[in-house]
């Protein structure tokens, strides 16, 4: 699904940028949900 996001070519690297972001947020939030049912 995401993939389908993505514009192709190096003309859109804030997308790419913007990708990486989320799935880093992603990361954190399941790291804060890990720390909340301890």
């Amino acid at each position: 699904m995401e993939k389908a996001a993505i514009p192709k070519g190096p003309k859109y690297p804030l997308a790419n940028i913007f990708i990486k972001i989320r799935k880093e947020m992603k990361i954190e939030l399941n790291h804060n949900n890990l720390n909340r049912t301890q």
